[in-house]
């Protein structure tokens, strides 16, 4: 998993680096222009001056169709004098996600009886976070690159059940029976992405973007007795890596002053290459399966800004992602046969994860 992350992070960098170099005798020729255009500091945008849309220039791609009417003598704008053009914007935030979805599997049952006392669909993991962070390099003619990242790794969720005359759990050729004690399922999940994008501006408020995104996402579940001890004795570990393409755009939908409201839409068709590996833990069995499928990946996101100072935002939005064709870990159950070390991979889960996000967005 490390080894993924540093490799695209190294060819990301590497691809910011050499753009840098290219654009740098531009840099110095372009905001020399501007700040001679302007003749003014910051200071009147601190003290609420307006200023006239002639007053602004945007050299290279930020054209005098750009150049949007002063709103409210706030003096600011459709963009802001000293960051109207940045080399770079970096942004940091922290996304709170719901994992939801799965694939239906019964887990526990009555002894002697068809009656389900635990799915697969009764687990509910709940809001986790972590940390998503971002950088753009803006280049001239209206094409940018950008580097995106975030992770989250602790959603996790455990149901059990008890009956007087017993509780079953069944695999291929293997059944596990708790007796005057509980059974008990533990599930956790992971989710890890990386992305990089060349974004295209055509128009003042929207990006046009394409790129190569990786997900990962990886789960366990385990079952256990529960008695004076805990005691496993089934556990399937599953791994799904994506890698493909993605289009998407990123437009400004409203404005007014120091406020502004941006929607974001992705999707992209993946290759998977998915593994599971299930085991009995009390007779040290194990077998291992892995295939390669394709997988969809959509993401919808509204996002909320307030201008703090010329180039510093707050930032607020939320987030909805659709993974489909990945391994979770319960529907392997069905396809693992551990006695005979026969397996295959089940790629027929659906995950929706949705959430809040909050940040800082500064551009230098």
């Amino acid at each position: 998993m490390y080894s993924h992350k540093r490799f695209l992070v190294i060819i990301a960098l590497s691809v910011l680096i050499s753009s840098s170099a290219i654009a740098s005798d531009s840099e110095e020729t372009a905001m020399g222009q501007l700040f001679s255009h302007t003749g003014e500091s910051d200071s009147s945008w601190e003290a609420g001056t307006a200023v006239a849309s002639s007053d602004r220039a945007f050299p290279d791609c930020a054209s005098s169709d750009c150049t949007f009417p002063d709103c409210g003598g706030c003096g600011i704008g459709g963009r802001f004098r000293r960051c109207c053009c940045p080399r770079w914007t970096a942004a940091a935030d922290f996304i709170v996600l719901d994992r939801t979805g799965g694939k239906s599997q019964t887990l526990i049952s009555l002894v002697d009886s068809t009656e389900e006392l635990l799915n697969s669909n009764d687990f509910s993991f709940g809001f986790y976070g972590g940390p998503r962070i971002s950088l753009i390099r803006h280049n001239d003619c209206c094409y940018d690159f950008e580097l995106l990242y975030f992770g989250i790794e602790g959603w996790s969720s455990s149901r059990s059940a008890f009956d007087e005359s017993g509780v079953i759990f069944t695999a291929p050729n293997f059944t596990a029976l708790a007796t005057g004690i509980t059974m008990q399922f533990d599930w956790a999940s992971q989710l890890y992405n990386a992305e990089f994008n060349v974004r295209w501006t055509p128009f003042c408020r929207v990006s046009l973007l394409a790129g190569f995104r990786w997900v990962e996402l990886r789960e366990q579940l385990e079952g256990n007795y529960i008695d004076s001890t805990t005691t496993t004795f089934w556990t399937t570990n599953t791994k799904n890596n994506l890698y493909g393409l993605q289009i998407g755009a990123d437009a400004k939908l409203w404005e007014r002053c120091r406020f502004s409201i941006n929607g974001l839409l992705k999707a992209g068709i993946y290759g998977n290459h998915a593994e599971q590996t299930s085991s009995l833990s009390e007779f040290d069995l194990s077998t291992h399966a892995a295939t390669d499928h394709a997988a969809f990946l959509g993401e919808v996101g509204l996002q909320g800004s307030y201008q703090v100072t010329n180039c510093l935002r707050l930032r607020a939005g939320y987030q909805v992602i659709w993974l489909q064709g990945v391994a979770v870990a319960p529907a392997q159950i069905p396809v693992s046969d551990v006695s005979l070390d026969s397996a295959s991979v089940d790629t027929h889960g659906n995950l929706l994860y949705h959430g809040a996000t909050a940040g800082l967005e500064y551009k230098f």
